[in-house]
């Protein structure tokens, strides 16, 4: 009775999951553990592998390739992360130069015309290296010094042209970018060393696309001495925003002025 019950049908159908089915699951594994470090991809295949059961060679191949993916995704962020440190040590040393060049010149006054060319050859390379949609950062948004114009009235007017650097002597030149949508433009002199005064403009601006704003000025204020009153009517002006990082802005007037802005503090 015994040996009858144990040649069952049903008693061999519950002992097969007990002893094959294990057997079969440790050989796979045992055999997974050796691919991973011994079998190579060749073009047919596995090299090196002799796997007898259809799941182990799929097993196999499978692990192999994945760690063909995880090899290149790692040699590719490697890639990226080189690239994009060296593209910022370049900007780094570009700033440099520059900031170095426009120093002491009264905001480029100074400068001869050969020097002008030089410093719009460097703000062309870092032009490549701005941002995406510089007005979509808010980099652009505080109070930025005036560091250099390659027009020196463009930024000051009569104020700035050469007369108006004789007599007035230029000790501020900021400009204001308030969300959502405020510039304000501020020059400080002193007439002959004695009298402080100060022109300003305020008004607004608008995205012409990714880089290009219009900003519309109210009618600007003049304060001298004592006095302070408006003059003038309304502006307009056009400039593109060319560089943009942390601490420096970089513009181009839509008449080829190259402004230079370096972020207050």
């Amino acid at each position: 009775m015994a040996l009858a019950n144990s040649s069952s049908p049903l008693s061999l159908f519950s002992a097969t999951p007990a002893i094959i089915r294990p057997k079969v699951r440790a050989n796979i594994n045992g055999r997974l553990i050796d691919a991973f470090s011994r079998y190579k991809p060749n073009g047919n295949g596995i090299e090196g592998c002799n796997a007898k059961h259809p799941i182990e060679g799929f097993a196999i191949t499978s692990i192999v390739r994945l760690r063909a993916v995880i090899r290149s995704s790692v040699v590719r962020a490697s890639s990226a992360a080189t690239s994009l440190q060296q593209t910022e040590n370049s900007a780094e040393n570009l700033l440099g130069t520059l900031l170095s060049m426009v120093e002491g010149t009264d905001r480029g006054a100074k400068l001869s015309n050969e020097e002008h060319e030089r410093v719009a050859r460097i703000v062309s390379q870092l032009e490549h290296l701005c941002i995406p949609e510089p007005l979509k950062s808010p980099f652009i948004l505080g109070e930025w010094n005036v560091e250099y114009c390659s027009n020196p009235r463009s930024p000051g007017g009569y104020y700035r042209s050469a007369i108006g650097r004789l007599l007035l002597r230029t000790k501020e030149m900021t400009q204001s970018i308030q969300a959502p949508d405020f510039v304000g433009n501020r020059v400080a002199f002193s007439a002959f060393n004695a009298i402080d005064g100060e022109v300003s403009l305020k008004g607004k601006f608008t995205p012409l696309d990714n880089k290009w704003i219009e900003i519309t000025f109210d009618s600007p204020s003049l304060k001298f001495g004592p006095f302070d009153f408006q003059y003038g009517g309304e502006s307009s002006v056009k400039i593109a925003i060319i560089y943009l990082d942390e601490r420096i802005r970089l513009g181009r007037g839509s008449r080829g002025s190259i402004f230079i802005f370096k972020r207050c503090g």
